[in-house]
C-alpha cells in the first residue's frame, strides 16, 4: 500500500477475512458476503471480481497462489480455482474424500 497508509475505507460495514499480495503488490481481499475483490495499490482503488456471480454475494474464506496466474479459493459455495489474467473461474462442487489406508 501506498507509505503504508490507506487513504480511504476499502468497504465500510463489511468484514475482510484474508488477503493475499501478489508478486505485483496487488491485494486480494477476501470479504464477508461480498466474495473477493482486488486492492490495486498504484490506482489506490478496490474492485470487485464480478467476473464470479455465483460467489460475489457470499463469503470467501481464503485465497492462496495456485500454479501460474491462479489463485485457489475456499468459500460457502465450496472451493474453487480464479485465473486472474484470463478472468475466468472453475468451480468444484462434489466433496473430494481423503482415501485412508
Amino acid at each position: 500500500m501506498p507509505n503504508g497508509i490507506i487513504k480511504q475505507n476499502i468497504l465500510p460495514g463489511h468484514t475482510i477475512r484474508s488477503a493475499i499480495e501478489l508478486s505485483d503488490g496487488t491485494l486480494y481481499l477476501c470479504i464477508d458476503n461480498q466474495g473477493f475483490g482486488r486492492f490495486i495499490p498504484t490506482t489506490e482503488k478496490f474492485e470487485k471480481v464480478a467476473e464470479v456471480p455465483e460467489i460475489s454475494s457470499f463469503t470467501v474464506y481464503q485465497l492462496i497462489p495456485y500454479e501460474k496466474d491462479c489463485l485457489a479459493g475456499i468459500g460457502q459455495k465450496g472451493w474453487f480455482i480464479y485465473n486472474y489474467k484470463k478472468k475466468r473461474t472453475r468451480r468444484f462442487r462434489k466433496t473430494i474424500r481423503c482415501i485412508q489406508s
